[in-house]
């Protein structure tokens, strides 16, 4: 029986790609219980739209995304980690009675021990939730340097991107994975992988400044794509399928193209620290 899937969700980060997960979180709760989204996980831009998801705070994520002032603040999206007044909202997000009915991860990168850190926002009190959740979306260079518990933590998904890593265990059926460009990968293992659909065939150009230019008017088109796509793709790996005919599906697909080895933090790490042998660890917390 499909309700008794347990879902997974890993939101990328992407800055202003991130627009599309809005779209793909509401295709996934019309066909899911809440209760069946056992565990997410997200880095950067996806740590405060998943958050919201599990809130049931996706509308105010999206007034929030329309309301920012180009004339005040800029079109360069990276910039905006460094926004006192949106740093404010980001973390006006959580709150004090937030219950989070699955398990909660968000991407840190620990820079002063040089490791990724997966942070399990369920046990936290409100100002430690709030406090991760914007260094999660701080910038080096752009944004400010946040001070937690005696060490620098920035932006996580300059070391995993598409944190997949906490679910590996979580004994999830399906895993739906948003991120933003066009390569398949090999998730962890063959075995998880196969449990995964990819939502990342996207309209978006590959250049970084496109990418990092936000246009407030594009919003409302983001969104139904985001959501069309997703339904497309639920319609035809997911619905109305066992199990098994699930993971053919998915299967099929994945061998319909050329799959590729995910760099990650371990790998990236080993090639910054090669001289020094300090490698990156992962951590889930």
């Amino acid at each position: 029986m499909q309700e008794d899937l347990r879902i997974g969700i890993v939101l990328a980060g992407g800055m202003t790609k991130g627009v599309y997960q809005l779209g793909c979180l509401r295709a996934i709760s019309e066909h899911f219980k809440p209760e069946q989204i056992v565990a997410i996980s997200a880095s950067s831009i996806g740590v405060p739209i998943g958050y919201s998801f599990l809130t049931g705070r996706l509308d105010t994520v999206e007034a929030a995304w329309k309301s920012i002032d180009i004339e005040k603040d800029g079109r360069f999206f990276p910039k905006y980690s460094g926004n006192q007044d949106i740093l404010k909202q980001v973390g006006a997000l959580v709150g004090a009675s937030d219950e989070l009915n699955a398990s909660f991860y968000a991407t840190l990168w620990n820079f002063s021990k040089r490791n990724v850190e997966y942070s399990l926002f369920n046990p936290l009190p409100e100002q430690k939730r709030r406090e991760q959740m914007v260094a999660s979306i701080s910038i080096p260079i752009f944004g400010k340097r946040q001070w937690l518990d005696g060490a620098t933590y920035y932006d996580g998904a300059f070391l995993d991107n598409i944190p997949v890593y906490p679910l590996v265990d979580a004994g999830l059926d399906v895993i739906f994975c948003i991120y933003f460009d066009r390569r398949e990968y090999l998730f962890e293992n063959s075995d998880f992988d196969q449990r995964v659909v990819k939502l990342n065939l996207f309209p978006i150009n590959s250049c970084l400044m496109e990418n990092c230019v936000f246009n407030p008017d594009k919003v409302d088109e983001m969104i139904t794509y985001g959501y069309l796509y997703c339904k497309e793709k639920l319609e035809k790996l997911v619905l109305g399928k066992t199990r098994e005919e699930i993971y053919s599906a998915l299967l099929h697909e994945r061998d319909n193209h050329k799959v590729e080895k995910r760099l990650t933090a371990d790998t990236l790490m080993t090639a910054l620290n090669r001289v020094s042998k300090r490698f990156a660890k992962r951590i889930v917390k």
